[in-house]
């Protein structure tokens, strides 16, 4: 039976659970889930430091082949690293999300929170800048009032 693969729909469904079906469909990856942004052993050929996944592997599945290239989705990662096709990637993956404890375990997952950012210097500076400008009116702002004229 030869059914259409929808693979927009299953890239937005796999976002933040990369990391599980890398582990779950390729436990040879599972240093490198591990270890997200760090290089590691390449999952198919061993050594030192062949193979990384990108610090935002968990939204695409992406990672690099030092000596190969890059895999910008977890699709083509699991290709390769499994050598299978894309037919049975995309069905194994499928079959990885449909499953009941999968379904449980990502429910279960915490909500990762970024910590907020010190936007401290960023305030300094753009304050410093401010506190530095000229009122239009003022005669050195010259080239500022003969900008937004010509504009309009």
């Amino acid at each position: 039976m030869n059914t259409k693969r929808n693979t927009s729909a299953l890239l937005e469904r796999m976002k933040g659970k990369w990391l599980m079906a890398l582990d779950h469909l390729a436990p040879n990856l599972s240093n490198a889930t591990k270890n997200v942004g760090q290089s590691v052993p390449c999952p198919k050929m061993g050594g030192e430091d062949g193979f990384r996944l990108f610090p935002d592997a968990n939204e695409t599945g992406g990672g690099v082949k030092h000596a190969e290239g890059y895999f910008s989705q977890g699709i083509a990662l699991l290709m390769w690293v499994n050598e299978w096709s894309f037919p049975k990637t995309f069905d194994e993956l499928e079959a990885w999300l449909g499953d009941p404890l999968v379904k449980a375990e990502v429910h279960s997952l915490p909500k990762r929170k970024e910590p907020p950012k010190d936007e401290t210097p960023l305030k300094n500076w753009l304050n410093k800048i401010w506190s530095e400008a000229l009122p239009l009116s003022d005669p050195q702002a010259y080239p500022a009032r003969a900008y937004f004229g010509y504009r309009r």
